[in-house]
């Protein structure tokens, strides 16, 4: 699966605790909005209708539909950890078929041909689980993630790679339909994996091409760099230093059917296009090339046809395309053609520019395409939820990140931190902070940080004045913290406190609080004068939370071992001890009470990455919120 927007530790603020008690809602950020990130589609291509499958704010992933078309399998963490689940077509009589360990990302799930049995690889931890959509099956703990992986034609073997021995280099293995191991290969890296009509396997390895009956009996290989089984498995094309070549049932005499101009040499990257072209790429130069194997002429192909997949008639295809410099679509047209029907499109939404739009395929039987909508960094939104979970809104439905978002001591408001991205999170964008109404209405911008040279300033940790007409927040720099601010919550030019290095600070009845140099704790007068050190250096060290509470100031600090964490609750009362099966990433108070989430990437099972969690005075734990990915509170 890919990765999250990276979570920090930090402190967030509250009110004091008069004003707190009034608040009849929490407010808080999350990166996992449903139309955004790791939810399944299908586009109706006669009705033009586009349905949601998977329906769930937990992250949903890899869509494979089966072979008659009404059956779809994916992985979800809607359940807490990863499970392998199956719908129909439609999203109804949805159903967990096999529920995998903590830890495990996403699945790469294929049907066998006929449509009764699944074969699930998690890209992490090794696991491969063949058997039924009833559930019963046979896990094997040998399988590598993100590797090639394929059904024999008469669904009799599969073939993944895996490891056998020590120190675990990687082999090709062959299974029957039951997961039971008939042979392996010890090989390399390997390409070009897949079964012929008849049952033969081919792959490439150190630029050799292998061939194996479903049996294990080894046929005559030859040199190539790369091979790919035409759709009706009888022909092999096979990519050389400057060749394509064909051969029939991949062991007949090759014929060359393109020859590059010397000194030009093609990649090693091979794939068929219909039944009657191919695919490859020259090694110099960005441009796919089209060849028609009939006539050996090569024609420049877009991007879209190396990757797009094929329908089963071979006469569409499916794939992506750049519409704009920031804008990705998913669009249907003819395998030979230019010309496409857009299905969806958004706009990049990773820094790396991994792709929007994955696990695209046509479903067999139907006019109807399905696929995954999925960033791999997404941005978040600000939300709103009852101090029990319940009536979660969201808020803000913006390309821009949004977060730490902060009540006004009346409820009518919300401060917040938005930095300025284009449809992904953005390292080194300005961040600003923001007002709106608390139901998400006229937000405007109160602060503008700037750019210095190509990084940006950023204003964080807003802090309501106890009257609601002012807001704390400390500005930082790309090198250095310059400390706490105070601006109008209607705008206007922001007021140093000068104190150099300050951080997250919070507004109390009568002073403000604040981390200062080497991880202290320090109080001051609203004005910045008068300042006490209350908790000493490094005690931020690991994150601390801190409080104004009608019995004077409380804060927590975080203590991390292997298999849980440790609050220790100090300040008015007596000190408390309260463990916790995952380190908080963050946390506030509300109402006498500690809210935290655990990082994204948490693997403590049974509790969801990312999920709104209240600490009770007695250590207890109530779960507020399911997959939102929840990153930072107010």
């Amino acid at each position: 699966m890919r990765a999250f927007i990276a979570l920090v530790l930090v402190a967030l603020t509250v009110g004091p605790a008069s004003a707190a008690a009034a608040q009849p809602r929490i407010v808080f950020a999350a990166d996992r909005s449903a139309t955004r990130y790791g939810e399944i589609y299908s586009f109706d291509l006669a009705t033009g209708r586009t349905r949601d499958i998977s329906r769930s704010l937990a992250y949903d992933s890899r869509p494979a539909v089966s072979p008659d078309g009404k059956w779809i399998a994916f992985g979800s963490t809607r359940s807490g950890t990863l499970g392998l689940y199956v719908a129909r077509i439609d999203g109804s009589d949805l159903r967990l078929v096999k529920q995998f360990h903590a830890g495990m990302t996403a699945l790469d799930t294929q049907w066998s041909p006929d449509g009764t049995r699944l074969a699930a690889t998690s890209t992490s931890g090794g696991e491969l689980w063949i058997g039924g959509s009833s559930g019963f099956g046979v896990t094997r703990w040998d399988a590598l993630g993100f590797e090639p992986a394929a059904w024999s034609p008469d669904g009799r073997y599969y073939a993944y790679v895996g490891h056998i021995f020590e120190p675990r280099s990687p082999a090709l293995i062959v299974v029957d339909a039951q997961g039971r191991p008939l042979w392996h290969r010890d090989s390399p890296v390997i390409r070009g994996f897949g079964w012929s009509a008849r049952d033969v396997l081919a792959w490439t390895a150190s630029g050799s091409a292998h061939l194996e009956t479903a049996a294990g009996a080894a046929l005559p290989g030859f040199p190539a760099e790369n091979v790919a089984w035409s759709p009706d498995g009888r022909t092999l094309a096979a990519v050389r230093m400057h060749s394509i070549e064909l051969r029939a049932d991949g062991t007949g005499a090759p014929r060359t059917v393109y020859s590059a101009a010397a000194p030009q040499r093609l990649s090693t990257g091979i794939r068929w296009l219909g039944p009657t072209h191919v695919v490859v790429t020259p090694v110099e130069g960005d441009n796919e090339l089209r060849v028609d194997v009939r006539t050996g002429k090569g024609a420049p192909a877009g991007y879209e046809d190396i990757v797009g997949v094929v329908s089963p008639d071979q006469r569409s295809i499916v794939a992506e395309y750049w519409p704009n410099e920031h804008g990705r679509a998913l669009r249907v047209g003819s395998v030979l053609a230019d010309a496409g029907r857009v299905v969806a499109q958004t706009q990049d939404c990773s820094d790396d520019h991994a792709d929007p739009f994955d696990h695209y395929q046509f479903v067999p039987g139907r006019r109807m395409v399905v696929y995954l909508a999925d960033c791999g960094d997404p941005t978040a939104d600000v939300y709103s939820t009852r101090a029990d979970g319940s009536d979660v809104r969201q808020l803000t439905y913006t390309a821009a990140h949004e977060e730490t978002p902060v009540l006004s001591p009346d409820g009518s408001r919300i401060a917040f931190v938005k930095s300025a991205s284009i449809g992904h999170g953005c390292e080194g964008c300005p961040s600003d902070l923001w007002v709106m109404n608390a139901d998400g209405s006229h937000a405007r911008r109160l602060t503008s940080a700037g750019v210095k040279g190509e990084i940006g300033d950023w204003d964080e940790s807003p802090s309501w004045s106890p009257d609601g007409t002012e807001i704390l927040f400390d500005r930082a720099a790309a090198e250095s913290s310059l400390g706490l601010f105070v601006v109008s919550a209607t705008g206007g030019t922001p007021t140093s406190l000068g104190i150099g290095g300050a951080r997250h600070g919070l507004w109390g009845p009568r002073r403000i609080a604040y981390t200062g140099r080497f991880d202290a704790i320090w109080t001051a007068k609203p004005d910045g004068s008068d300042r006490r050190e209350v908790a000493p250096r490094h005690t931020c060290d690991s994150g601390c939370y801190y409080a104004w509470t009608a019995n004077g100031f409380v804060y927590a600090t975080v203590r991390t071992y292997v298999t849980h964490s440790t609050l220790w609750i100090r300040g008015a009362g007596p000190t408390r001890r309260v463990q916790l099966p995952f380190r908080p990433a963050s946390g506030a108070w509300v109402d006498g009470a500690l809210l935290v989430a655990p990082p994204t990437n948490s693997q403590v099972e049974p509790w969801t990455e990312g999920d709104l969690y209240r600490v009770e005075p007695d250590g207890t734990l109530t779960r507020l919120t399911r997959g939102l990915g929840s990153i930072s509170l107010g």
